[in-house]
Parts: C-alpha cells; structure tokens; sequence
C-alpha cells in the first residue's frame, strides 16, 4: 500500500511539473552563435569570424580564441573569448559593461524566452560597498546559458554559452582538484 502511495505521487509530481512546463524543452536553444554553429572546428569559426585571433592553449578549458568589435544595437561587447575542446566550439564567453546589463537582459529574453532560474547574490566590493548581482540562467538539451549583471568586478558583467557536456567535464576536473587539494 505505500508502495503504491509513494508511487502515485510520484507519478502526480512529473505529471505537474511536465503541465507546468517546467521540463518542457527550451524551443529556442541556440545552434549558432554569430554564424558558427556550435561544434564547429576553430577553422569553421575563423572563416565565419575573420576578427577571431589571439588564440592560446589551456590546459583545462582548451584553445581559447579572442575577438572584439561588435554590438547589439548600440552595446559594444568588450571582449568575446571563443572556447574550443577537441577543436569543436564548447563555450563563447561575451563581456559587456554592468551599465548595459538591463538592455542584455531584455535582448537575450526576447531572443531565447524567459530564464530557467534567476538568481540574486550579494557582492562586495575591495572597499566594502554591496551590490545585488542578478545571474540568469537558460538551460537546454546541448547549450546553457549564464548571464551575470557583474562579473569579475562591479564594472563588468558577462554572458557565457556553454556545452553542457563540456561544462559536466569542467566539474569533474575541479572535483578531483578539490580533492586532491588544489
């Protein structure tokens, strides 16, 4: 009898959630950014973005790629970093100013609906001044996408499309380095 208890709310949980729609699949994944499909081979991404350069090695994440120079409508972006693992792209990393955020936030909801998760923290300045960082989160089968009104500082924020895969990978390196005490 609990068994069976247990078994429809089970059933009555995923069934709500499914009506809801919360594991209804994200129907406006990105496939592409700029162009360049995700997986595409640095040279792919290179003949799409003849700007793409200043690429370099690490070890963790893979060749990393720069490029700067351009805007959604009048917002530059600051620096684009292009990730590829395994010479296929797994992750571009797009930096803005903070002071942009609001019109970043209302582009990528337009352009990929409303976010999985939104998130709220408290950041700290060097000189102790707080600030609520909001931190979106879009999340699909093969791309997730992380938008943080700040980043490194109060002045940046950044939005990074990832391979979700890849990000899997990410955390196990940082697990085992963890526990190995790095």
């Amino acid at each position: 009898m609990k068994k069976l208890l247990f078994l429809t709310v089970v059933i009555l949980t995923a069934a709500t959630n499914f009506a809801l729609g919360e594991n209804k699949p994200w129907s406006k994944e990105p496939k592409y950014f700029r162009g360049v499909p995700f997986g595409a081979s640095e040279a792919e991404a290179l003949n799409k973005i003849p700007s793409m350069g200043n690429c370099r090695n690490n070890e963790t994440l893979g060749r990393m790629c720069l490029d700067s120079g351009f805007k959604i409508g009048d917002v530059p972006f600051v620096k684009n970093t292009f990730v590829f693992y395994d010479d296929k792209l797994v992750s571009v990393n797009v930096n803005f100013k903070s002071k942009d955020y609001d019109f970043i936030k209302d582009v990528f909801i337009e352009k990929y609906g409303e976010p999985k998760e939104i998130e709220r923290e408290k950041v700290k300045t060097e000189a102790g001044i707080e600030y609520e960082n909001e931190i979106l989160t879009w999340r699909g089968d093969i791309i997730e996408i992380h938008v943080e009104k700040y980043s490194r500082n109060i002045n940046n924020g950044i939005a990074i499309y990832s391979n979700i895969k890849w990000l899997e990978r990410l955390d196990k390196i940082n697990k085992r380095k963890e526990e190995r005490g790095h």
